[in-house]
């Protein structure tokens, strides 16, 4: 199998996966590849796909040169179509980027409020989510102090202070300057991006991904994912 071979096979196959992607997401599209091209998932692959895309319209199309194929596929172009048809066989999932629930600082409401700062400073974090029965009631973070000092609460936090008694201040929708939003554990890396990149004219910007079963607050926390787990 030669060079040209080899690409038209490899492209057949993306076109099949993709195929089957789309359908399966209820998307009906003339160009499966094109529509790949579109979508932010394809930013790591979309210089050289869309090349390989050309070149695979100009094998198709244009008749041999003395039986030769008139362009011979470069080896960087192959391996574009190898790693694309590697991806959509198996994304990178979110939650295999962001911090599991074992190894995650969390606290629950019976948690002192003071205990739980000096931990957060001790171990650099900014936000910890805030659980009853595994499941994610709030997130108790840098704005939180922000939130209490503008109530003139601040005073009244002492050694004893539990989360219980601040709950309002650590409920997820309640938070001032940032927001939460939920993901299924199956959900990419490319999506779990995408929810902190969207953000439209005065919305608060998404600070943490909580990752369930089933993308709700409803079940048990799998894994939580911040900006800096799947930055690129």
């Amino acid at each position: 199998m030669n060079k040209a071979e080899e690409f038209i096979q490899l492209y057949k196959t993306l076109e099949d996966l993709l195929e089957a992607k789309y359908r399966e997401e209820g998307r009906d599209v003339s160009s499966c590849v094109y529509q790949f091209l579109c979508d932010k998932e394809s930013m790591p692959f979309r210089q050289k796909l869309d090349l390989c895309r050309q070149i695979r319209n100009l094998l198709s199309h244009s008749a041999n040169v003395d039986g030769v194929a008139p362009v011979t596929p470069a080896e960087p172009l192959i391996k574009c179509l190898k790693d694309t048809i590697a991806y959509i066989q198996k994304p990178i999932l979110a939650s295999s980027r962001g911090t599991g629930i074992q190894r995650l600082l969390k606290a629950t409401e019976k948690d002192r409020v003071v205990w739980l700062a000096r931990k957060m400073e001790e171990k650099g974090y900014s936000h910890v989510p805030v659980l009853e029965k595994g499941k994610v009631i709030g997130v108790f973070s840098v704005s939180t102090f922000f939130s209490l000092a503008k109530d003139n609460m601040l005073s009244s936090i002492t050694e004893s202070t539990t989360i219980g008694e601040i709950i309002n201040y650590i409920k997820i929708d309640n938070h001032m300057s940032e927001r939460f939003v939920f993901a299924k554990k199956n959900d990419t890396v490319v999506q779990i991006r995408a929810a902190f990149s969207k953000r439209k004219a005065g919305e608060k910007r998404v600070a943490g991904v909580f990752v369930t079963d089933d993308g709700t607050e409803n079940t048990e926390l799998v894994s939580f994912v911040t900006p800096w787990d799947v930055m690129e």
